[in-house]
């Protein structure tokens, strides 16, 4: 940055600052008063539609591994023991002829406190 440049923006925030403390005096409000005193707030949609979002999405391109294993998190998360029992056994059957991808759920599973599957995808009988 040049030397005339810094001068420049010196001089524009100089400017600045004194409009704003001059508004006031001139009977009008500075600009950044009108600003909210906090950020708003941005507001997310439901975990639940969200969720169900990924299962649609899931149904119709199975493949994405990085899905399921969301998936099955988040039925965790909000304490849904038999949908992510169900979403980890969907997720072994996708996957049955992966032993990679098989490794991943498995090890999900286990984190999460739930049966192992039999490594061939399949869930074991009771």
């Amino acid at each position: 940055m040049t030397r005339k440049q810094r001068r420049a923006i010196l001089i524009a925030c100089g400017l600045a600052t004194i409009g704003i403390s001059l508004a006031p005096a001139m009977g009008e409000e500075p600009a950044i008063s009108k600003a909210p005193a906090t950020p708003a707030v941005v507001q997310a949609p439901p975990l639940d539609a969200m969720v169900d979002r990924l299962e649609a999405r899931l149904k119709q391109n199975g493949a994405d591994l990085n899905g399921w294993v969301m998936l099955v998190r988040s039925y965790s998360f909000l304490k849904q023991p038999a949908k992510m029992q169900e979403t980890l056994d969907k997720a072994r059957k996708q996957f049955a002829s992966d032993p990679e991808a098989l490794k991943q759920i498995e090890a999900l599973a286990g984190e999460l406190g739930t049966p192992a599957g039999d490594g061939k995808g399949e869930q074991p009988k009771p």
